[in-house]
């Protein structure tokens, strides 16, 4: 049976997994909490089986259950009563100051907010049926462009935010590991790009017509950046020269597998398994608590990686001459195209220090499934909800998951940072990495 792309198939003859947990999997249990909101005494005023009347004084605590629900879920309306007044002191005309967010009349307050922004920007729910929600959860009626009204809060809310993000990568430290990755965006039926740019703890997002170097420039972020760059060497990154490049590792395999599949070509079958090998024992150190391979090591690998290269190009060189290609220029205008294994070669060669650093450096990671992730559920909201109306309302989702990513990087509630950003008199700021010294 052959399993491509790390599928797991289940054959006939091969017994399914029972549901739930498997053996060794770290569970999560329901536990009770010291102090309850509410306790409710269960007590006996008589005997189940001969109706004898029992005095209260000689029972005891028997059995202790707890149960978690949620309370009644309402709309609470606070009613703000400004007062109007002349200073006897200056005779001037003094009035309340009613907090932020608070219209005449009537107003929806930050919790309300919240929620709609999370539904849409986080579940990834169209306006539509958030409103649908509202209405069934809190009978309230909320029509989605009020939902949409909230978002373009929230994004303007967020803009100093976002400039302070955009300053993090381009005057961070060379430490700084950073996956980019890019995804087709429908907006206005029309293809657009969506561009991530992540780390552990932060994530951003932009929108572009354009997915090379015209987008990078545009957003800036990259301006400078003296970090590590983890990508799937796409042409346009190699043009951020402050930076140290690393290429995934995962797509490159992917690549080889096709050729050592499918046009059967030997050397790209030993570069992924010099490549595997690599991931298996950098992992197998890691556990070790080891920071790195020897310098034995280093140049064994790099000796290894060299020569696959070398029987690689001698094969793409035989062929070429067999059939009778030196390169020169065809009937067509121009050089004529190389093969797809010829191509990775020439990147390989390029590229070496780029392809073997997560071996080298052990804090580097072998592929760039960070930024794939995510970019995944970003492409998830196209499925569901179908293209943006706007070039505007996709900027303003894009800015938003971006702030609930880092959040959530950072251990944050999603729903009380938005709360938060409703309600802030002033400009919200950065989360601050963690102190690991």
């Amino acid at each position: 049976m052959t399993v491509k792309n790390h599928t797991r198939i289940i054959g006939k003859d091969e017994p399914k997994r029972p549901m739930g947990g498997q053996p060794g999997h770290e569970g999560f249990t329901l536990e009770p909490v010291e102090h309850p909101d509410e306790i409710v005494d269960l007590s006996i005023h008589q005997c189940t089986h001969c109706n004898y009347h029992i005095d209260q004084r000689t029972l005891r605590i028997a059995d202790v259950r707890q149960s978690f629900d949620l309370p009644e879920v309402k709309i609470h309306v606070i009613e703000y009563r400004g007062e109007s007044l002349v200073c006897p002191h200056c005779h001037q005309s003094v009035k309340s100051i009613f907090p932020k967010g608070i219209t005449p009349l009537t107003s929806y307050g930050p919790n309300l907010k919240a929620v709609g922004v999370y539904l849409q920007n986080e579940q990834l729910i169209p306006a539509e049926r958030c409103s649908e929600i509202i209405q069934d959860l809190f009978n309230i009626s909320v029509s989605h462009a009020t939902i949409y009204n909230w978002r373009t809060e929230g994004y303007w809310q967020l803009q100093s935010w976002d400039k302070e993000l955009r300053d993090y990568f381009k005057k961070g430290s060379k430490d700084i590991i950073a996956h980019a990755d890019e995804t087709g965006f429908k907006i206005e039926k029309k293809n657009y790009w969506l561009h991530v740019l992540s780390t552990e703890l932060f994530t951003f997002y932009g929108v572009h017509k354009k997915r090379g170097s015209a987008a990078l420039n545009h957003f800036g972020i990259l301006k400078g950046f003296t970090g590590k760059l983890v990508h799937d060497s796409y042409g346009s990154y190699f043009k951020c020269t402050a930076c140290t490049h690393v290429l995934c590792n995962a797509h490159l395999i992917r690549e080889l597998s096709f050729l050592s599949e499918e046009l059967h070509e030997e050397w790209a079958g030993k570069m992924i398994t010099l490549l595997s090998g690599l991931h298996d024992k950098v992992q197998e150190y890691k556990s070790k608590g080891k920071v790195g391979l020897s310098t034995w090591e280093k140049k064994q690998v790099s000796n290894q990686y060299d020569q696959i290269l070398k029987s690689g190009f001698k094969f793409h060189a035989a062929k070429a001459a067999e059939n009778g290609d030196n390169g020169s220029l065809s009937g067509k205008r121009g050089r004529k195209k190389q093969p797809k294994g010829k191509n990775l070669l020439d990147r390989l060669r390029q590229h070496k220090s780029a392809v073997l650093l997560f071996a080298f450096d052990f804090k580097i990671p072998f592929t760039n499934n960070l930024a794939e992730r995510d970019l995944r559920m970003n492409k998830v909201k196209i499925k569901i909800s179908g293209c943006f109306r706007s070039i505007h309302g996709a900027h303003e989702f894009a800015l938003i998951r971006g702030f609930l990513s880092t959040a959530r990087k950072h251990g944050k509630r999603i729903i009380v940072e938005l709360r938060r950003l409703f309600e802030s008199e002033g400009p919200m700021h950065l989360y601050p990495a963690p102190d690991t010294s």
